[in-house]
């Protein structure tokens, strides 16, 4: 989705990634319906992180 309200009868842009009118309705049922999580065994596997992956020298923590 394009961070602006993109209106693409004025002007079409290369690469634009604008939703169809079936994505807004479906992502809109979705939304209406609570936003519940999909099949658990449809996710992703969990990243896994290198531990100490800042190797320089830090100048300040905050």
């Amino acid at each position: 989705m394009p961070p602006w309200s993109a209106d693409t009868l004025f002007q079409r842009y290369t690469d634009e990634r604008i939703l169809t009118a079936e994505e807004k309705s479906t992502l809109l049922t979705w939304i209406a319906e609570g936003g519940k999580e999909g099949g658990p065994g449809l996710a992703p596997a969990p990243p896994i992180y290198q531990e100490n992956i800042i190797s320089a020298k830090l100048d300040l923590v905050v």
